[in-house]
């Protein structure tokens, strides 16, 4: 079912990006159209993250007997589930600030050791997730060809990790030992779309830089033999920045927008949106 859904998205781009293309951009807030001077918007957003793969990164260890190791890893999110709620207001016809609030769940960690094959997966608890942003019109030619630009903080703290097993023999962490495991994750992205009206349907192709960073830290202890313990951090970032973007917006009338828009690259994602203008 997922290919499926990738494939038509990707077609969908082929086929807007002919055409090219008011927007914002990879799940930059709600609605994708700017806001009008002194006007505010209220949408609703789920942003399903099918995929994001990190970079290799350190896992600093220490032990209870007082040794310490650094094991190396690769890893992904995946799974990830964003309800996000929106308000944006127009500061000017041409420049409109936003803030968003919600919940992230359903998500998944891995990690795979590059020495010894151990490959880990864990569920990610639900939690808060806030972020910021901005949205500016570059230009509009007369044709109603439009380049707009975005920008968004998006971050949660405290997620909890937990339900940790190893994929290759079957083995659950929690069977021999106590797991206590938090998350701190900021992201940041900059997009620049390019859009164009006909009638109430407006597709959009855009590109833009994404950076994460999640903060790990946490502390297994044996369940059998009291006083031993794993502490372990590591700071695991996106490993690819560049991001691809296409989708597209339909007015409703009074008002109302919706939008489905296609992520790639940096992450692989899925977005639907709706969004009251007032």
């Amino acid at each position: 079912m997922r290919k499926v859904m990738l494939t038509v998205i990707a077609a969908a781009c082929l086929a807007v990006a002919g055409l090219a293309s008011g927007a914002a951009a990879d799940e930059l807030g709600n609605p994708v159209k700017l806001t009008p001077k002194g006007q505010f918007s209220l949408g609703v957003s789920v942003n399903y993250v099918f995929e994001q793969k990190n970079k290799d990164y350190d896992l600093n260890r220490k032990y209870g007997d007082g040794t310490s190791d650094i094991g190396h890893k690769e890893g992904k999110f995946k799974d990830d589930q964003f309800y996000l709620l929106s308000l944006t207001y127009g500061l000017t016809d041409w420049l409109g600030v936003f803030a968003q609030a919600g919940v992230v769940r359903g998500g998944k960690s891995s990690d795979k050791d590059k020495i010894n094959g151990a490959n880990w997966e864990s569920s990610l608890d639900d939690q808060f997730v806030w972020g910021v942003g901005a949205k500016a019109r570059a230009f509009k030619l007369d044709n109603g060809l439009t380049l707009d630009l975005a920008a968004r903080y998006l971050r949660y703290d405290n997620r909890k990790v937990d339900d940790y097993t190893e994929t290759n023999s079957g083995t659950k962490a929690d069977a021999y030992w106590w797991v206590d495991e938090e998350t701190d994750y900021w992201q940041v992205d900059l997009n620049a779309v390019v859009s164009r009206s006909w009638g109430p349907v407006t597709p959009y192709v855009g590109i833009g830089y994404s950076h994460s960073e999640a903060d790990m830290t946490g502390r297994w202890r044996d369940k059998e033999y009291i006083g031993e313990y794993i502490d372990y951090e590591a700071t695991i970032k996106n490993d690819q920045p560049f991001a691809a973007l296409c989708g597209v917006d339909v007015a409703l009338g009074q008002g109302l927008a919706l939008y489905a828009q296609g992520s790639f690259v940096a992450r692989t994602a899925l977005s639907v949106g709706l969004s009251w203008s007032f």
